[in-house]
């Protein structure tokens, strides 16, 4: 599993309706995608949208991410993306009861 937190910096007066709106305009493209596991929405309030995602593999994200995704955020926010990627080690889910621990992903060894 491999976690990735992007960065978008926005208007400097964008409210939480104004990110929520763009936020939504995402929504049907992230539902069912090939390899991503959960989607996280975040507003920093600090000029900032944060995309925080769940993915099965690099190879899933780097799908997802592609040139015309990056192109899309550029055309939307006037500033390119950032990414950050981590190896998810383990989770603990308290709507489900479980904690699920993974192993190092093999391009992360």
């Amino acid at each position: 599993m491999i976690a990735e937190m992007v960065t978008l910096k926005l208007a400097d007066d964008m409210s939480w309706e104004e990110a929520g709106a763009d936020a939504r305009t995402a929504f049907e493209h992230w539902t069912d995608f090939p390899g991503l596991v959960r989607k996280h929405f975040l507003y920093g309030g600090d000029g900032h949208l944060y995309g925080f995602y769940i993915w099965e593999s690099r190879q899933a994200s780097e799908q997802g991410h592609n040139e015309a995704w990056r192109q899309n955020v550029i055309k939307r926010t006037g500033n390119p993306p950032v990414s950050q990627y981590f190896s998810v080690m383990a989770t603990v889910d308290n709507q489900r009861g479980v904690v699920e621990e993974f192993d190092l992903p093999a391009a992360a060894e």
